[in-house]
């Protein structure tokens, strides 16, 4: 039962790490606000003995919303907390390396500095952003939606200079899994010449690190919501 409490917990606190601040704290809100009422319920005495079963089951609901009416909204306040930190990290992060505009801005970020950049250029892209947490060892680190079509976003060979075929393979075959409309490979390095012959008219685009810096320049020169690569998208759409 324990177990099954600390799972439930930590499933919920998987999903709101994916909701932004706002988000995070509306729910934290209307949370403690539904399980409020429901421990306040206050139920009839005596209970007739053919009822006994309901009664048990509506006192164990009332006494999980007592002690829920503060975890749950607890845990959603400090994913809002969190949220917000990375809000506003990334925003100084990208910040600093679109007024910086050299690729060493890039090659010299962390792990997590590179991913938090990636999610700032789209969300500013106007697209919705989802983090897969796919971390380091493959597989997508971002779902991204925009007018109801769905994209995925690999950067974790950013470290590599030179990114081979191999892994766009690999992610490629992962879009089309999911069904994704597209995806985007990004690296602060290069793409081997392999690895550009095999996303040639696929639903792939392969973006180095001297293309995402003129993309974040292009896009604070352009001041208005965008989407990634206007050329490449229309290309993509056609495939």
């Amino acid at each position: 039962m324990v177990a099954n409490r600390e799972s439930h917990l930590k499933d919920i606190t998987v999903i709101a790490r994916r909701l932004t601040w706002k988000t995070n704290l509306i729910l934290a809100m209307i949370t403690y606000a539904a399980l409020h009422l429901a421990a306040e319920v206050k139920l009839q005495h005596p209970v007739p003995i053919d009822r006994i079963g309901g009664y048990v089951l509506k006192q164990i609901l009332i006494t999980m919303a007592m002690f829920g009416q503060y975890i749950l909204p607890a845990v959603l306040l400090l994913a809002a907390l969190v949220s917000l930190v990375r809000f506003r990290r990334q925003k100084a992060l990208y910040d600093g390396v679109a007024h910086n505009q050299d690729i060493a801005a890039l090659t010299g970020l962390a792990w997590p500095g590179f991913e938090l950049l990636l999610a700032e250029y789209f969300r500013r892209c106007g697209y919705s952003v989802a983090t897969t947490f796919g971390g380091t060892d493959g597989g997508a680190d971002f779902k991204l939606k925009m007018s109801g079509k769905n994209y995925l976003v690999q950067c974790n060979q950013w470290r590599a200079y030179k990114v081979g075929l191999r892994p766009v393979r690999e992610f490629y075959e992962e879009i089309s899994a999911a069904r994704a409309a597209g995806g985007y490979f990004v690296t602060s390095g290069e793409f081997s010449a392999e690895a550009v012959e095999f996303a040639d008219g696929l639903n792939l685009l392969l973006i180095d690190g001297k293309k995402f810096l003129r993309m974040i320049e292009e896009q604070r020169g352009a001041l208005k919501v965008c989407t990634v690569a206007d050329d490449d998208e229309k290309a993509m759409a056609t495939q």
